[in-house]
């Protein structure tokens, strides 16, 4: 059960950053874009 909900949250991020975000599906998975959306994030506060 786990494991399906690692795999469905993985795709998730896929989809929503390649499809939706117009980006490449696979620098969802890179930490580097985490950390340029977390940097973001906390610049507009």
């Amino acid at each position: 059960m786990l494991v399906l909900a690692a795999a469905a949250l993985v795709i998730g991020l896929m989809i929503g950053y390649g499809v939706i975000g117009n980006g490449n599906p696979f620098d969802a998975l890179h930490k580097e874009t985490w950390q340029h959306i977390v940097d973001i994030v906390k610049k507009e506060k």
